[in-house]
């Protein structure tokens, strides 16, 4: 599983982060992000972790996954302030 949270972070996730450098997407196109992720990581099965636990840090005992809209809206307002 933590081989499809990396491929997730890194392909995926990365694409959003430098996307959200200019443009903000919208919260239903983040949250149907985050669904399809979440589909892809079980492959269409019932979910065996809280996503709770999957969002956390590796630090925290956590997979890593992370929050997207919060990381998206925190690129989007550093990179609009400048």
């Amino acid at each position: 599983m933590s081989g499809k949270v990396l491929l997730i972070n890194s392909v995926i996730h990365s694409q959003l982060y430098f996307l959200s450098g200019v443009y903000l997407p919208s919260n239903r196109h983040l949250e149907e992000i985050r669904r399809l992720s979440f589909r892809f990581l079980w492959d269409d099965k019932r979910e065996a972790i809280k996503r709770v636990t999957i969002d956390t840090s590796k630090d925290q005992s956590g997979l890593g996954l992370g929050n997207i809209a919060a990381r998206c809206k925190a690129i989007y307002l550093e990179f609009s302030i400048e």
